[in-house]
């Protein structure tokens, strides 16, 4: 092999592995409490009766916020299918909704704490 043990052992960032594993857990209590949902939809409920642009804008600016706190796949996964449930009632094609949602979830690379990918290349970079 190309390492010995104690080589791939060293070579492990324990700090970036420790933080994506804390951030994980944390996507995960905002999975199972609900606490997405009950912050989002009320919110988009009363955006709802006004203009789908601003429902739009409502779902990017809470996607780029959210993935700063958490993982963006989680994200994703938590908010395309309320994003989707919007789609209809509001007259915006599903499709943009869902493609809305993945912009909104890539500005995730704005903090270390969304992406592990993130996290790594800076504790590289110094």
């Amino acid at each position: 092999g190309c390492l010995n043990q104690k080589q791939a052992l060293k070579a492990v960032d324990f700090n970036c592995l420790f933080m994506v594993a804390g951030m994980t857990g944390i996507a995960k209590a905002f999975q199972r409490t609900g606490i997405l949902e009950s912050l989002f939809t009320p919110m988009l409920v009363s955006l709802g009766k006004t203009s789908p642009y601003l429902v739009i804008i409502a779902i990017y600016l809470f996607a780029a916020i959210m993935t700063q706190f958490m993982n963006n796949s989680a994200l994703v996964t938590i908010l395309t299918p309320i994003a989707l449930t919007l789609a209809t009632p509001m007259g915006i094609p599903a499709k943009a909704l869902a493609g809305i949602v993945l912009v909104g979830s890539y500005s995730c690379n704005a903090t270390p704490m969304a992406t592990g990918t993130s996290a790594a290349t800076i504790e590289i970079g110094g």
